[in-house]
């Protein structure tokens, strides 16, 4: 959606900004492979927000979730960063070892952090960065906002963060009805679903038939595959 809006803008010769906002689970499907395949063709402004929380409703699982996992080692490598270049300021004979271990430490940050799949793209990649951080949000959006390309925030999240009970079981607050905002979820009587049939009728099938195999949607517990 957001490239065939990025599209109709420049055919029109309008101004306006076009932000896609994906989460990492939504990245388990093509189509989004499409949609940065033609972002980055057409080379045209476009912010592209991944916001990473690690989940799907079930924590992801994956070839394209362990290159995420991957890329977040660099918070931790951005603040190691930080704190070296601080250190090494303060008098000129630690500037002069800044300098000389600059090429050690470039070559270890290669190591590290391994090209992103975005940037093979040719897309513009900046993070992962801090998505509960407001401040520093702010900040980065109106960075992105100026840059003439394609540009990809990554973003990392806590699923539920700010509210405890769904800091504490994210997959039962993915999507949820009326519910007490002081105690959370109140458990009702469970009624029989689609999926709870199912999940409990594969389950005696599979007892006795050892070729049964069970796919999921990401999701274990909405496709009744829990048990």
């Amino acid at each position: 959606a957001g490239i065939g809006y990025v599209e109709a803008r420049e055919i029109l010769k309008e101004d306006y900004k076009v932000v896609s906002v994906i989460g990492d689970g939504s990245f388990t499907g093509g189509m989004a492979y499409e949609g940065l395949n033609d972002a980055a063709d057409s080379k045209e402004p476009l912010l592209i927000i991944l916001n990473d929380n690690e989940m799907s409703i079930a924590p992801n699982v994956g070839g394209f979730a362990q290159h995420l996992s991957r890329l977040r080692t660099k918070e931790s490598y951005l603040g190691f960063k930080e704190k070296y270049r601080n250190a090494l300021s303060k008098t000129p004979f630690s500037q002069a070892i800044y300098r000389i271990t600059r090429d050690v430490k470039d070559f270890f940050r290669r190591i590290v952090l391994p090209t992103t799949i975005f940037e093979n793209m040719g897309l513009t990649y900046i993070g992962p960065v801090d998505g509960n951080d407001v401040e520093n949000m702010i900040t980065l959006l109106r960075l992105a906002k100026g840059m003439k390309r394609p540009v990809l925030l990554h973003v990392h999240t806590q699923k539920g963060k700010g509210y405890a009970p769904a800091e504490a079981a994210p997959s039962a607050y993915h999507g949820v009805g009326r519910f007490d905002p002081e105690v959370g979820i109140v458990k009702g009587v469970a009624k029989e679903t689609f999926s709870s049939a199912f999940g409990r009728e594969i389950c005696e099938i599979a007892a006795e038939n050892d070729r049964i195999c069970a796919i999921t949607a990401a999701m274990p517990d909405g496709t009744g595959l829990t048990d």
